[in-house]
């Protein structure tokens, strides 16, 4: 993604996603690597990740490959569905 401040473009991490019953075996870590590296190769800035706050676990997923936790999304859906 590109926004006007930066000349380099940045990703987003959203609805990753790992199956209940493979959860622990590395695979989300090694997920993740493979994103962080493709970003890098894109040339971004930077990489944000969206969690939402009930997943203490995702959190410290992201905290260990070096995310830093910026604060709160805000969020208003636009959808006809919630007219």
């Amino acid at each position: 993604m590109t926004n006007d401040l930066h000349d380099a473009p940045f990703g987003l991490v959203e609805d990753v996603f790992v199956a209940e019953s493979q959860r622990g075996n590395g695979l989300g870590t090694a997920l993740l690597r493979e994103v962080i590296a493709a970003a890098r190769a894109a040339g971004c800035y930077k990489l944000i990740a969206t969690s939402r706050a009930s997943r203490p676990k995702v959190h410290e997923l992201y905290e260990r490959l070096g995310f830093k936790n910026y604060g709160l999304e805000f969020r208003l859906n636009l959808d006809a569905a919630m007219s």
